[in-house]
């Protein structure tokens, strides 16, 4: 069974602007979980000290472990700019797998 989460065009477009926006400044805790839980809903946890993203896709990406793991550390309530990039490109990657998977446009 194939869970598909719907996200409405004009939050999808208010996502998509703050984390480019992400890519050239700190981001709070709270910023990074309302975009994982409207974006991303069945791939993240949250722990103590970091974000955890698990995705099958992710299996030996460049920035993830072999599991397909992939960990955001937390500094002082705000994450470190190149984990941002980072997170950037999973939550894309993910997305784009999605839609594939779906037979969806890009």
């Amino acid at each position: 069974m194939v869970i598909i989460y719907s996200t409405p065009k004009s939050l999808h477009s208010k996502i998509e602007k703050k984390m480019e926006h992400w890519k050239h400044t700190k981001v709070s805790v709270d910023e990074i979980e309302s975009v994982l839980t409207n974006f991303i809903p069945e791939t993240w946890s949250f722990h103590n000290t970091y974000f955890k993203i698990t995705h099958p896709s992710l299996v030996n990406h460049s920035h993830c472990n072999y599991h397909g793991d992939f960990f955001i550390n937390l500094y002082h309530s705000e994450v470190d700019f190149k984990e941002i990039i980072y997170l950037v490109e999973i939550i894309e990657h993910i997305r784009n797998k999605r839609l594939v998977g779906q037979g969806l446009p890009l």
